[in-house]
């Protein structure tokens, strides 16, 4: 089974103790003994409030499974690359949470899990998301004493529950603060912006290069997210070796072979579309059909605790870190979209999605997409049918509806699966 630690160590040679584990294992809290010394060792016990209905009570039976739920679900509004970012920070919040709260038992305090994860949670997801700060403070008032209602745990457990995912959620806000996501200045390109029909005027300087990125039709929105490539990870140390392959050169046989086969494709899709106006396909959103998936799998496997904060950890990490990666590469390398070069000899041709305001080169949705499926292939073998499908539909989709060259595609591959390795082998607990 994975576990969230994507940084390579050695097998020990006795048993772990929850200290070892935790300084091991944990993705953003360093120093676990130093976080409960600043806590207060003899905390009065909580009242508990009247129990809330079986229902309700219900709805956290897996509370690590129910927030991560209630995570994907906050992040509808976010972009993917925010989305995925956002819960990275909270499954190493429960993961990291979980540890130490392994340690404070060692160290003779009784810790209730479901008050931990609940205060843990709902923390991160109330700063992150700021104007559902209410609606997730409301759901922990429920979630923090299930444990008590159900006999696991006393007042004093939950007291020191609460506690501790207070200081586990100001250590994940406090890197959040510092991991470069929030760009104070502007790391956009300079890129030739072609005029738009709608408004007039003259295109910008400078004048591109062949094969390189231009804003696009129809909206000619600016570079998305350009700074994101320099995002600060959660989970690894360095990340230097893992790029992607640059591109072959425009004017390339190679190059040229994927212009081809791209425009064999959508030739071979405007043959099969009829009607004046067919409806086109709606685009997905990665983020949360991985995230569907993992939902899945770990329900059906029924993991709780550690083992499931462990495989979302590394699915996240592994989705968070993917578009670190692909938006590197697509700002360093500026690769112009398929549509600027279709348009160029059939001005009325449009994909099926509009084209992302990106570059094109590596396909940040082939990357993410290979990335979890090699770690959820890892964790669950027996499902790599139904993973390997879901692989397939959000990787062809990029080329089969106009956004992507084929090579885009092969690179997030490559991109995405090296990652993903990088996460099972140095993600496994020895």
């Amino acid at each position: 089974m994975l576990s969230g630690v994507f940084l390579p160590g050695g097998a020990p040679s006795a048993p772990p103790t929850p200290a070892d584990i935790l300084a091991t294992q944990a993705l953003i809290v360093s120093d676990g003994a130093a976080l409960l010394d600043r806590l207060v060792r003899s905390r009065a016990p909580l009242m508990s409030p009247d129990p809330a209905p079986a229902a309700a009570q219900a709805a956290w039976a897996n509370p690590v499974v129910a927030w991560m739920q209630r995570g994907t679900q906050a992040v509808t509004p976010q972009t993917h690359p925010e989305a995925a970012r956002t819960l990275a920070s909270l499954a190493a919040g429960l993961h990291d949470g979980l540890l130490v709260a392994d340690l404070a038992r060692a160290n003779g305090m009784a810790v209730s899990d479901d008050a931990l994860l609940a205060t843990t949670a709902s923390m991160i997801l109330a700063a992150q998301t700021p104007l559902q700060q209410a609606h997730y403070q409301a759901l922990a008032q429920t979630a923090i004493w299930v444990g008590v209602w159900q006999e696991r745990s006393d007042g004093t457990a939950v007291a020191n529950g609460i506690a501790i995912g207070q200081a586990v959620a100001t250590d994940v806000l406090a890197f959040l603060a510092d991991d470069r996501a929030v760009s104070a200045a502007s790391n956009a390109p300079v890129v030739f912006r072609p005029v738009d029909p709608a408004h007039g005027g003259a295109p910008t300087l400078p004048e591109p290069e062949p094969g390189a990125w231009q804003l696009t039709p129809p909206r000619y929105l600016p570079p998305a997210l350009p700074h994101w490539g320099a995002v600060r990870p959660i989970g690894f140390v360095h990340l230097d070796d893992l790029n992607v392959v640059g591109p072959p050169a425009w004017e390339s046989h190679r190059f040229a072979q994927a212009r081809d086969m791209f425009a064999q494709i959508q030739a071979d899709r405007a043959a099969v579309l009829t009607g004046d106006a067919p409806t086109l396909p709606v685009q997905p959103d990665p983020v949360a059909l991985w995230m569907q998936q993992t939902h899945d799998l770990i329900t059906q496997a029924d993991l709780r605790g550690h083992a499931a904060a462990q495989v979302y950890a590394a699915t996240t990490a592994a989705l968070h870190t993917g578009f670190i990666l692909a938006y590197r590469g697509t700002y360093d390398h500026l690769v112009v979209r398929p549509i600027t070069w279709m348009q160029q000899t059939d001005p009325a041709w449009t994909p099926a999605w509009e084209t992302p305001p990106t570059p094109s080169y590596p396909c940040a949705v082939s990357t993410v997409s290979a990335a979890a499926a090699t770690v959820l292939i890892d964790a669950f073998p027996e499902a790599t049918d139904a993973i390997g499908t879901q692989y397939r539909f959000l990787r062809d989709a990029g080329v089969d509806t106009g956004v992507h060259w084929p090579i885009d595609i092969d690179a997030g591959d490559g991109l995405g699966e090296a990652l993903g390795r990088r996460i099972v082998r140095q993600g496994r607990i020895p």
